[in-house]
Parts: structure tokens; C-alpha cells; sequence
């Protein structure tokens, strides 16, 4: 019985150190990268750039309401980043242009939830998807 709270207090306090470095961390957007600086650094060049996908979690059965969460992976980095930051839009918008640039496709689920932020991305244009 001890070991098993001690390895759900070592699970709990492995999640509280991971929300607070999150919570430390800033996302820089900018021509060239965008960048996590903070205890979970890390960068994705534009240039490198090589998926963008944009899904919905739910927090009710008839998908009312949720948040979004965008993956940019390349270079061998990725960042995830939650809709509750500030100017998500404006990241998600840059993540896609730039991923049309290089020619990056889209999956379905992605097609469709940037249609309902409003952004609209290009037709098909090559990709894994």
C-alpha cells in the first residue's frame, strides 16, 4: 500500500513540475523560428519546418467546448502549444503559412479545425497526408 502512494505522489509531483516549466516558458514568434525559451528551450526553424497538425480536445460529449493544441515538429524539435496562450491564432496562422511555403500538407482533422478558428488553408499541396 505505501509503494503504491508513494508512486502516485512521484506521478503527481512528475505532472506539477511539468505545469510549472510550461508555465515558465515563452513562445517567440518571428520571421525565422518560432522558439520556447524557459526551462523546455527549444526552436523550430521555418526553414526546417516539417508537420503542423491542430487538434481539438473536448471537454463536453457534444464538443462544445475544449481547447486546441498545435504541434510544429522539424529539425528534429517539436513544440506543442495550448489555444489558452496569448496570440495562439497568430502562431497557428504563421505555423501555416509557412507550411504551405514548403509545400506541407494537411490532414483532415487539422483541415478542419483551422476552418473553425477561421484560418483558411491552401488545397492540398503534397505532404505525408
Amino acid at each position: 500500500m505505501v509503494w503504491l502512494l508513494g508512486a502516485l505522489g512521484l506521478l503527481f509531483a512528475g505532472f506539477a513540475v511539468r505545469t510549472v516549466a510550461r508555465q515558465l516558458s515563452v513562445t517567440i514568434v518571428d520571421a525565422e523560428a518560432v522558439r520556447q525559451r524557459g526551462p523546455l528551450a527549444r526552436s523550430v526553424r521555418w526553414d526546417e519546418l516539417d508537420e503542423v497538425t491542430l487538434r481539438f480536445y473536448s471537454t463536453w460529449r457534444d464538443r462544445t467546448s475544449g481547447w486546441m493544441q498545435l504541434n510544429i515538429k522539424g529539425g528534429g524539435a517539436a513544440i506543442r502549444v495550448d489555444s489558452a496562450m496569448q496570440d495562439f491564432d497568430r502562431l497557428a496562422e504563421a505555423a501555416f503559412s509557412a507550411a504551405a511555403e514548403r509545400g506541407i500538407g494537411f490532414d483532415a482533422m487539422t483541415r478542419q479545425n483551422a476552418g473553425a478558428m477561421g484560418l483558411d488553408l491552401p488545397e492540398q499541396v503534397g505532404g505525408p497526408f
